[in-house]
């Protein structure tokens, strides 16, 4: 399995401090905050385990205490670093989801702070996100999906919007007839049918989503919103939950055009 990093910009999330000069002795005793966690910048390699997940680091710090982290498969290549105090530096990245119990086929993924890298010499300790290209896909307790129209007509970048279309997990693909791409979709209206932008990059969670894409004339659509994925599946399971509910709220940008304070209602499954 191959660990699929986000570019999306951790700022808000992360408080880091670079190390100093070339040559410098790790501080064994320097922490960031990573997504919430409190994350150790050094210490003193004590092993490397090639895991199903991920590649498994050990370390001991300054006191000789004990800890471990989760880190990208390529760091397992660094065993020669076992026994030195080297600097480590963490990247936000997705893998396989703890839930599905070793089955690479569950489609889900956890959103976890990463070891990208560990040297001799001073690094920064949070990788710069926003130079990666790579696209990102992260779905976090989401096992269900449908289609979202939107509830008032909303014209953007000369654009009219339908509504969108949530995959079910990480393994939800659309046929475009080109090729298979994610089956997150955004739809607006093209002669009587759809008109569709697929992802280049997104990130859902239960509460967020997160959408990049590319329309062949308008250009780059975003669109960031609040999803409440806890009230529909409750409402979903318990049968209290009737379609046409706003469930989803956000912000649309098409080219240099933006509409925030979209509603979207839930519509059925695809």
């Amino acid at each position: 399995m191959k660990v699929i990093v986000s570019m999306v910009a951790l700022a808000g999330l992360v408080s880091a401090c670079q190390s100093g000069e070339s040559g410098e002795t790790p501080d064994m005793s320097s922490e960031i905050v990573v997504n919430g966690a409190q994350k150790k910048t050094s210490g003193t390699l004590q092993y490397l385990q090639q895991g199903d997940v991920a590649c498994y680091a050990g370390f001991t710090d300054g006191a000789d205490q004990e800890f471990s982290e989760m880190a990208d498969f390529a760091v397992c290549d660094e065993a020669g670093l076992i026994g030195e105090k080297v600097f480590l530096q963490y990247q936000m990245g997705n893998v396989l989801a703890a839930s599905c119990q070793g089955d690479y086929d569950c489609g889900r993924s956890d959103w976890v702070p990463l070891v990208v890298a560990m040297s001799l010499e001073p690094l920064a300790p949070l990788l710069d996100s926003e130079a990666q290209v790579s696209p990102f896909l992260y779905l976090a307790d989401f096992d269900f999906y449908g289609y979202f129209t939107v509830q008032d007509a909303v014209q953007v970048g000369g654009l009219t919007l339908t509504g969108i279309a949530l995959p079910a997990n990480g393994a939800d693909m659309f046929d475009t007839g080109e090729g298979l791409v994610p089956a997150f979709i955004i739809d607006f209206e093209a002669n009587g049918g759809y008109d569709k932008v697929f992802p280049d990059s997104f990130r859902i969670t239960s509460e967020t989503v997160e959408f990049v894409g590319t329309h062949p004339q308008a250009g780059t659509v975003t669109l960031v919103g609040e999803f409440d994925a806890t009230a529909m599946r409750n409402g979903l399971e318990s049968g209290l939950y009737t379609a046409h509910e706003t469930l989803l709220t956000g912000t649309l940008t098409v080219g240099d055009d933006s509409v925030s304070d979209v509603h979207f209602a839930w519509s059925g499954d695809r």
